[in-house]
């Protein structure tokens, strides 16, 4: 009994470990970053070449819900893909 509890811990270790790394793996160069099957790159915006920052601040319900973030110098509204968006 205690053989079964030592190994089902250690296959609980190794599964947590496995999805750990699926979920939180980093390329070497630091610029791509991988979470899951999303791969996220720095974005700018289209209009003055701002680097956005990490961590956004969603200005707009929109925003809040679907993603996406507004130029901190020119404002310019971008859509979660970095793609500029039309006015309603």
């Amino acid at each position: 009994m205690t053989m079964l509890l030592i190994f089902a811990g250690i296959v609980l270790l190794f599964l947590l470990l496995v999805v750990l790394l699926i979920c939180l793996s980093v390329s070497i160069a630091g610029r791509v970053t991988r979470i899951g099957r999303m791969v996220t790159t720095p974005m700018s915006c289209p209009r003055c070449a701002c680097v956005m920052p990490k961590i956004r601040m969603p200005t707009s319900r929109r925003q809040a819900w679907w993603g996406g973030m507004t130029c901190p110098q020119c404002g310019l509204e971008l859509d979660a893909k970095g793609r500029p968006l039309a006015d309603p």
